[in-house]
């Protein structure tokens, strides 16, 4: 495949945008959209390819073809989105009881809070 100057620059102006403009002003609900979908970019790529080749292969003929690509990456977002706000409400509920003055929960609570601090007992 042949690239022209002007395809390669028309290819690298959001690359570009992304490295050297230190904030991109966007409306609240479009910010909080694209950072749920960042925060959960390890399990949408953990688990995005169940949506298209084990949820909705019976449908791959039934649809037309930009309808099964569009319901597949939004069925994968949400597959991936779904878990890890599960995981994220469980470990704020693990911390919420971890720093609770009225709860009676042993030391050990506080480790799955965070599991890689070190704490020294003085």
């Amino acid at each position: 495949m042949d690239w022209n100057d002007d395809q390669i620059s028309d290819d690298l102006r959001p690359l570009l945008a992304l490295l050297y403009l230190p904030r991109i002003r966007l409306p609240v609900w479009l910010g909080r959209l694209v950072t749920m979908i960042a925060v959960s970019a390890f399990p949408i790529y953990l688990l995005h390819r169940f949506v298209q080749e084990l949820l909705m292969a019976p449908a791959a003929g039934a649809l037309p073809v930009p309808a099964f690509h569009l319901l597949a990456i939004a069925g994968g977002l949400a597959i991936g989105i779904v878990p890890n706000k599960m995981v994220a409400d469980f470990r704020n509920l693990l911390g919420g009881m971890a720093t609770s003055p009225d709860t009676d929960l042993p030391e050990p609570a506080l480790l799955l809070q965070r599991p890689f601090v070190m704490r020294r007992n003085r």
